[in-house]
């Protein structure tokens, strides 16, 4: 297994750092009765995870709410998910001690997300990780979201790290996408909320069953 000298890792959030769909199901499930309209699955708030709120809530309401209205949908739902995005929130597996060993080693954590950056933060203090994170970037914060690779040259740049230092570790085609069209290493994380098959075909550079994998990928001597 080839290893690398990493000085700093692009982390995603939902589906890789945490489990946050109890939060966001009980959220549409709240708007879902307000409109009646049938209870949302899990399933495909799963699906619908990941490109954004704009994305999100037009994949799970457009065709179900009438005169569906996507501006006060939004603020509907940021509302109501202020108020349970910690619901039975949960890091993965061996977040937790492996982000506490990548601090220690003196390797950057950075956080990418297309969540909003408000709600990545509250949930990295209320779960007790943020101690380990550098630096957290949400949906809007740059210049361009992924799937671009903006975000990944920004960092880039900003830390002075190049190709070879750095790895974006995620679990969705929109983090897969970044790091191919950015050229950097993308460890794909297959416990998340991604479409496997999916990212599979885009040859990723690892595919991890455990977060705490990612330790064998990187050269730990400092």
């Amino acid at each position: 297994m080839q290893k690398y000298n990493i000085k700093l890792i692009i982390l995603d959030f939902d589906g890789t750092l945490v489990d946050s769909v109890p939060g966001i199901l009980k959220t549409v499930n709240i708007i879902a009765k307000k409109y009646k309209i049938k209870c949302i699955s899990k399933k495909k708030v799963i699906d619908a995870v990941g490109a954004g709120l704009d994305k999100f809530l037009e994949k799970i309401f457009k065709n179900k709410i009438k005169n569906f209205d996507l501006p006060k949908l939004k603020k509907e739902y940021v509302k109501i998910y202020k108020k349970n995005y910690f619901y039975k929130l949960r890091t993965y597996k061996g977040v937790k001690q492996t982000l506490c060993f990548l601090y220690k080693k003196k390797i950057t954590n950075i956080i990418i997300s297309n969540k909003l950056k408000k709600f990545v933060k509250k949930s990295c203090k209320y779960l007790n990780i943020d101690k380990y994170i550098k630096e957290i970037f949400g949906r809007g914060d740059l210049e361009k979201d992924k799937p671009h690779p903006f975000p990944i040259f920004y960092v880039m740049k900003k830390y002075n790290i190049s190709k070879d230092q750095i790895l974006v570790v995620g679990d969705s085609i929109y983090d897969c996408t970044a790091a191919k069209k950015a050229k950097v290493p993308f460890v794909f994380l297959t416990y998340g909320y991604g479409d496997k098959d999916e990212i599979l075909k885009k040859n990723p550079e690892y595919c991890l069953d455990e977060f705490s994998d990612i330790k064998k990928i990187i050269y730990t001597a400092r």
